[in-house]
């Protein structure tokens, strides 16, 4: 299982030979941390409540239904506005050193 990045709860990690899906569980005002992935791509799906969605230098408000494709490489977080669901797909599926925290990077880049 991949450590989360922030104060949010997976209530559920399936994986196949093509995709990763997770269930993410964000109460109001808990986060998933900045961060990007060099070779998925994930889909959002917010089952229930709604999130703001961090997607790059913009920010856009999810609610239940709403689907967000984010490609790779691209700096991503998402806070819950209320108690939230989110389906978190990754295709091909998540490994965990293709989870970079965005703090991470910055450090890695002022040391070399």
């Amino acid at each position: 299982m991949i450590e989360p990045l922030g104060d949010y709860e997976v209530v559920s990690d399936t994986r196949t030979k093509e995709a990763a899906l997770r269930v993410l569980r964000l109460k109001a005002g808990t986060r998933v941390l900045p961060h990007y992935h060099r070779h998925c791509t994930q889909v959002y799906v917010v089952i229930t409540g709604s999130v703001d969605i961090q997607l790059g230098d913009g920010h856009l408000w999810a609610k239940q239904f709403d689907t967000v494709r984010i490609p790779p490489m691209t700096v991503h977080a998402l806070k819950g506005i209320e108690n939230t669901l989110v389906l978190s797909t990754s295709v091909p599926p998540l490994l965990a050193d293709d989870q970079i925290p965005v703090e991470t990077q910055k450090k890695n880049n002022k040391a070399s």
